[in-house]
């Protein structure tokens, strides 16, 4: 969840439905997406992404799926794969997880071959259509859920001269039932 106190200039947030976005594909497209496994690394030298990342950061066991661990307990920190098509764990519906700022190689589950740049450049151009996509500007007092099994966020840059505030609240899956 996302609360603003003060939005500042700039920032605006893009949620994806990415839910919405494998439903629609095609089941040709479907057949491959389900077998494609991305290769994830928190690499600090690639230049295009902000994420940096670490095991001891709480924030990291979302994107290995290891929500087992204890708080605060390093896991080994490098490379993880992760299915491009993400099961929700309550409910079991399907979605694209394409979190490219991340990937840093897609390979198939049984070994097959396919056209690698051909499935990226469709991926980025398909899954961040207007359609999937919604565009937030934020003012004061606004709430945003986000269900971040079904979706991806990122916002744009914020003007430095004018201060912005968020909340940021993310809910403990290990305390819920499913």
């Amino acid at each position: 969840a996302l609360y603003c106190v003060k939005p500042g200039k700039g920032g605006i947030t893009y949620f994806s439905n990415n839910k919405q976005s494998y439903v629609d594909l095609t089941d040709e497209k479907k057949q491959l997406v389900d077998k494609i496994i991305s290769v994830v690394r928190f690499n600090p030298d690639r230049e295009d992404t902000f994420y940096k990342l670490s095991p001891n950061d709480l924030e990291y066991s979302v994107f290995t799926g290891d929500f087992e661990r204890e708080k605060g307990e390093p896991t080994e920190y490098g490379e993880f794969e992760k299915p491009l098509v993400n099961r929700h764990r309550r409910n079991g519906d399907r979605a694209l997880y394409f979190c490219y700022p991340v990937i840093e190689d897609l390979k198939t589950t049984d070994g097959s071959k396919f056209e690698k740049k051909e499935l990226w450049d469709f991926l980025l151009k398909y899954m961040f259509q207007e359609k999937y996509v919604y565009r937030h500007e934020w003012s004061e007092g606004d709430l945003i859920f986000n269900d971040q099994w079904n979706g991806l966020h990122r916002r744009t840059e914020v003007d430095s001269s004018e201060e912005r505030f968020l909340y940021r609240v993310v809910f403990d899956l290990s305390l819920c039932q499913f």
